[in-house]
C-alpha cells in the first residue's frame, strides 16, 4: 500500500496541474453497445494538453498500469495532431483512477467492428414476422432479417415436442427430453410444438433463421401435461444451461394458478434463462393462469394482422407485452405447415425476437436485462381493443440488426 501511494505521488507531481482531482470524473462512453468489449478501454486526452503534458500522463499511466494492473497492459499509443490517447486493457478501479485525471477528456470501451452484412429480403413471408420488423402496419409482405440472427442461442421449446426432422428447420431442431412417454415416440404427435420451434427458428416462418430450437415434450399427443411434467421439463433446462451460454425458454401453455410452477419459471430466470410464457386464451386477467403471472418472466398477449387486440387472449399487469398470435402459419407435423391462433402461437414470436437479440450480444446480457430492453424498444399505443386501461399497450418490435 506504501509502494502504490509513492507511485501516485510521483504520478500528481509530474503532470504538475494537470492532477487528478477527487471530485472528476471522465465520462465513460459506448458501455452499453452491443460490440463493447469488457475491460478494454481507448483513453482519450484533451486538446489542450502540451506535447510535455501528454509525454507525462503516458508515464504516469504506464507506471500505474505496472502498480494496479491484474492483468493490465496498454496495447496501444495515438498521436494524430492533438488527437493524443491510448488503448488499454484496464480492471475497474485502474480505468476509474485513469478517469479521474483531468488531462483525461473521456474513457470509451473499446468495441468489435465488422465488415457490412446486409440484412436479407425475404418477400411473401408470413404477416407475423413482417409485423415484428416494423413501428407502423406494414403495406408489403417482407421480412429483413440479419444473416447471422439466432447464432449461438438456443430455445427450448417446453410443449408437445418437435418434429425435428421437418425440412423446414434445416437440421437446427434437435431432440431433448420427454417427461410423457417411455420410451419416447422422440417426435411430436400433436403439432402445437413444432408449429411454435418453426416460428422461433425455421428458414421460412421463422424469426431466428439460425437459432437451434430444442424439443422438450411436457405435453402428449392430445395437448395436455400436467404442472409437475411442465416443472421437470424447467428443471432439466436450467441443467443444461451453463454460464456463458445464451438460452431461452419458451412456454406456449396455460393453466391454473400455481406457486410452484410460477417459482419454478422464476428460478429458472434467475439461474439465466430468458422465459417468454403465453398470457393464456381464456380473455380473462393473466394473473390467475400460471405460468402467465411468473414474476420473473415475459408474459406474452396476442393481436391480430390489424393490430386489433386478439378476442380470446388474457390480459392486464402481469403480462407485458403484445404478439402476433391470430392466423399465423408455420411448420407442422408430417412435415406440413398449419395456420391457428392464440397466445400460445404469440409467444414463440417472442422467443424468436430475444435469440435474434441475443445473437447481437457480445457477451449474455441478464433475463432482466433482456426483458427490460424487450418492453422499452416495443412499439407503443398501437394496440387498439385493448380489454382494461391496465393491459400494457406494447406490441413486440426488432429491426434487423
Amino acid at each position: 500500500m506504501w509502494k502504490g501511494s509513492i507511485i501516485l505521488f510521483v504520478a500528481l507531481f509530474l503532470l504538475g496541474s494537470c492532477s487528478a482531482r477527487p471530485s472528476y470524473q471522465a465520462p465513460l462512453l459506448s458501455g452499453s453497445s452491443r460490440n463493447a468489449i469488457h475491460g478494454e478501454y481507448i483513453v482519450i486526452l484533451s486538446e489542450q494538453l502540451s506535447s510535455i503534458d501528454v509525454t507525462n500522463h503516458l508515464s504516469v499511466a504506464r507506471k500505474l498500469i505496472t502498480e494496479y494492473g491484474n492483468d493490465s497492459a496498454l496495447t496501444a499509443v495515438y498521436s494524430i495532431g492533438q488527437f493524443n490517447g491510448y488503448a488499454a486493457k484496464l480492471n475497474d478501479k485502474l480505468r476509474d483512477m485513469l478517469r479521474s485525471m483531468q488531462e483525461v477528456a473521456y474513457v470509451e470501451y473499446n468495441q468489435k467492428v465488422h465488415t457490412m452484412q446486409p440484412c436479407t429480403l425475404q418477400t411473401g413471408a408470413t404477416w407475423g414476422i413482417v409485423r415484428t420488423t416494423s413501428r407502423n402496419l406494414p403495406t408489403v409482405s417482407d421480412y429483413s432479417y440479419g444473416p447471422t440472427d439466432g447464432t449461438g442461442v438456443n430455445v427450448y421449446v417446453i410443449d408437445t415436442g418437435i418434429q425435428t426432422s421437418h425440412p423446414d428447420f434445416g437440421g437446427r431442431a434437435i431432440w431433448g427430453i420427454d417427461y410423457v412417454n417411455s420410451p419416447s415416440p422422440k417426435t411430436d404427435l400433436n403439432g402445437h410444438g413444432t408449429h411454435c420451434a418453426g416460428t422461433v427458428m425455421s428458414n421460412t416462418y421463422g424469426l431466428a433463421k439460425k437459432a437451434t430450437a430444442i424439443a422438450v415434450r411436457v405435453l402428449d399427443a392430445n395437448g395436455s401435461g400436467t404442472t409437475a411434467g411442465v416443472i421437470s421439463g424447467i428443471n432439466w433446462v436450467v441443467g443444461q444451461h451453463s454460464s456463458g451460454k445464451k438460452s431461452v425458454g419458451s412456454m406456449s401453455l396455460s393453466g391454473g394458478k400455481s406457486t410452484s410452477l410460477n417459482s419454478a419459471v422464476d428460478a429458472a430466470v434467475t439461474a439465466g434463462v430468458t422465459f417468454a410464457v403465453a398470457a393464456g386464451n381464456d380473455h380473462q386477467d393473466a394473473c390467475n393462469f400460471s405460468p402467465a403471472s411468473a414474476s420473473k418472466s415475459i408474459t406474452v398477449m396476442a393481436s391480430d394482422s390489424t393490430d386489433k387486440f386478439a378476442t380470446f387472449s388474457n390480459y392486464g399487469t402481469c403480462a407485458h407485452i403484445i404478439a402476433p398470435g391470430v392466423w399465423i402459419t408455420s411448420t407442422w407435423i408430417n412435415s406440413g405447415i398449419n395456420t391457428i391462433s392464440g397466445t400460445s402461437m404469440a409467444t414463440p414470436h417472442v422467443a424468436g425476437v430475444i435469440a435474434k437479440y441475443l445473437s447481437s450480444q457480445s457477451s449474455v446480457p441478464t433475463p432482466a436485462s433482456v426483458k427490460a430492453w424487450l418492453i422499452s424498444n416495443a412499439t407503443s399505443g398501437k394496440i387498439t381493443n385493448l380489454p382494461t386501461s391496465t393491459t400494457p399497450n406494447k406490441l413486440l418490435f426488432q429491426q434487423c440488426l
